[in-house]
């Protein structure tokens, strides 16, 4: 097995924002009692030495957020549109949520004059919120009401919450059964809630090491086409059954751990997912976009641009995408030329990277080169130069993000231009999202593009089977998922 160390200061786990694992240590609380900061009651921590540690850190947020606790408007912004009757209609729950932390945010930032982080933000975005009605424990200080003391969490999966046990009763049969979401696997927002708890224990298990990798060193002796063929749906009657990662890779993950079972293989499958999903999705896709021509299996050099690359994802887990080299036993050589404006490193040269003792016997190859720009400035810059490679693919773009609030241009303003061009040079190409909002942005921002775009049940809009099996809840909400690569924006070829 394969596992990266972190580079730098890990993020703490959601279990942060939702009071249960020390924000400093990120020990959880069944291995040391917390206790929130008696100043602005919004994070926790095992000790007075990890508090003195963090308080650098935590310093001004604390100070904002006690500041406007007294604030009349900030209190009446947040209890304007509360009600006191418990809601089954958890959508708008959800947008309640999602309003109630952009305006809280929106004041936060104010206050300290500057945006906040990705930590900070984090603390807002997956603060506990009741399922029935969306308070939270700060609103619900603000009100000061004796109907409400403070919110309880589910016994089973403690993910879900509620202010109060009528709010429980009128929507725990939602959070108990099957979610017929776009996220739908099969279980209910209490299993999905339990299998994350899992998997956060599961990535922060080793102090200090980064996200687990593994891929299997084995050669497969054919290409063999991945599964399914058409659409990802999961019909009521196959609910339970292998998924494609299961079929896929289970066996030699049990082997890898000397013989060990599910189910004490799924949480390393969960987590080698998020970064085999990058190779995998490339394989799908052209095996999609090629059809029965399965002559680009057989191609001396297969050549994969990868846009709006980074440095954290992408670079970090470039070992990974051997996996290309090792379903594919006719290529010769992988050249993979990853492009983004936040890989933050000097361009490269290609390179020759450290390939498994199989493809070095063999005389196989895998060359990385990177550009710290965005493609369609590349694609300029190399003019003549620049030859079509065999595919191009974005993963978890971000086109569809919007700047300031929602109607401004964004980051995701960029990606117009880079669609244009593909189109136009018919370059292969495929997109993928987090989520399904997300992907139905980007298949019309393709089209609008010119792109004529694969089949929905091919390539998109629809779930990706090659998506990442470790799903994260949605924040500013009280239900929804997305993972890395979850979804299937589009493919097409020019």
């Amino acid at each position: 097995m394969q596992s990266q160390v972190s580079m730098g200061s890990r993020m703490p786990p959601l279990t942060a924002a939702t009071y249960q694992s020390c924000a400093a240590c990120f020990k959880d609380d069944t291995q040391s009692p917390l206790s929130r900061c008696s100043k602005c009651q919004s994070i926790v921590y095992c000790s007075a030495a990890c508090q003195k540690t963090d308080w650098g850190k935590h310093k001004s947020l604390c100070k904002a957020i006690a500041s406007l606790v007294g604030d009349p408007l900030y209190r009446a912004s947040l209890l304007f549109t509360l009600d006191d009757s418990p809601s089954i209609d958890l959508q708008s729950t959800n947008e309640l949520c999602e309003t109630n932390t952009r305006i809280e945010m929106g004041m936060i930032e104010k206050v300290l004059k500057r945006p906040l982080s990705v930590k900070e933000r984090n603390m807002f975005g997956w603060q506990p919120r009741c399922i029935g009605c969306s308070r939270t424990d700060r609103v619900i200080r603000l009100e000061n009401s004796p109907l409400y003391s403070t919110l309880k969490s589910c016994p089973d999966c403690r993910l879900a919450f509620y202010c109060s046990e009528d709010h429980w009763n009128a929507v725990k049969h939602l959070h108990a059964q099957p979610s017929s979401a776009d996220n739908d696997v099969g279980l209910s927002q209490c299993e999905m809630n339990q299998q994350f708890r899992m998997d956060v224990r599961f990535q922060y298990s080793v102090p200090e090491a980064g996200p687990f990798q593994w891929a299997p060193e084995r050669t497969k002796k054919r290409w063999e086409r991945l599964g399914p063929q058409r659409g990802v749906e999961i019909k009521k009657e196959e609910q339970g059954k292998e998924t494609c990662w299961e079929e896929e890779f289970s066996r030699d993950l049990e082997e890898a751990m000397q013989g060990a079972r599910i189910p004490v293989v799924m949480p390393f499958l969960r987590a080698a997912s998020k970064g085999l999903s990058m190779p995998m999705t490339i394989l799908y896709a052209l095996q999609n976009l090629n059809g029965s021509d399965e002559s680009w299996t057989k191609k001396d050099t297969l050549v994969i641009h990868i846009l709006g690359a980074s440095f954290a994802t992408e670079v970090r887990s470039a070992q990974l995408f051997e996996e290309i080299l090792h379903r594919l036993p006719e290529v010769k050589t992988l050249r993979l030329l990853l492009v983004g404006p936040e890989i933050n490193a000097p361009d490269s040269k290609p390179v020759d990277m450290e390939t498994c003792p199989d493809c070095r016997r063999k005389g196989r190859k895998r060359i990385h080169q990177h550009h710290n720009m965005l493609y369609h400035d590349f694609v300029s810059r190399q003019s003549a130069r620049f030859e079509n490679p065999d595919l191009a693919i974005a993963f978890n773009s971000g086109a569809s993000a919007r700047g300031g609030n929602g109607t401004e241009p964004g980051p995701g303003d960029s990606w117009k231009e880079t669609m244009k061009l593909l189109v136009e040079r018919k370059i292969p190409g495929v997109f993928t999202s987090f989520n399904k909002s997300e992907a139905l942005i980007e298949s019309q921002m393709l089209r609008e593009a010119g792109a004529t775009l694969f089949a929905q049940d091919q390539l998109g809009p629809c779930r990706n089977p090659w998506g990442t099996m470790s799903l994260i809840p949605e924040p500013n909400g009280v239900t929804g998922w997305y993972g890395e690569s979850m979804w299937l924006a589009g493919g097409f070829k020019g």
